[in-house]
């Protein structure tokens, strides 16, 4: 899968304080908006990761996904939309409870757009 992002997570709790992949977006993409991964040198990243603070509009997979290991996911402070897969939290490992995490986040399902041309 191709995305216009591969970036490392967050420390979890840290969304409001984190300059690490704030504010960047993502448009119109022949794939993902942001794959995010745990970052080896954050802190128990095997444990919880996070991502915040990003946009991903109109891409042809999600908007935002996980596929790595750690036993809890959270993606924060997201908005997006009219993505075809919208967001995509998947937890690899084996773990007797794990746990995905979306919060204080906005979505919004594809709909007939004047800007989006015909097909």
């Amino acid at each position: 899968m191709t995305a216009a992002f591969v970036v490392p997570g967050h420390d979890c709790g840290d969304a409001d304080t984190q300059t690490k992949f704030r504010g960047n977006v993502a448009h119109s993409v022949l794939g993902g908006g942001a794959n995010v991964f745990p970052d080896i040198s954050g802190n128990d990243h095997h444990t919880c990761y996070e991502g915040s603070h990003f946009a991903a509009y109109k891409v042809t997979f999600a908007g935002y996904s996980t596929n790595f290991f750690g036993m809890e996911q959270r993606a924060s402070n997201l908005v997006m939309a009219d993505n075809v897969l919208g967001v995509s939290l998947v937890i690899a490992g084996d773990f007797e409870r794990a746990f995905a995490v979306l919060k204080d986040s906005d979505i919004y399902g594809e709909t007939l757009a004047l800007d989006c041309p015909g097909g």
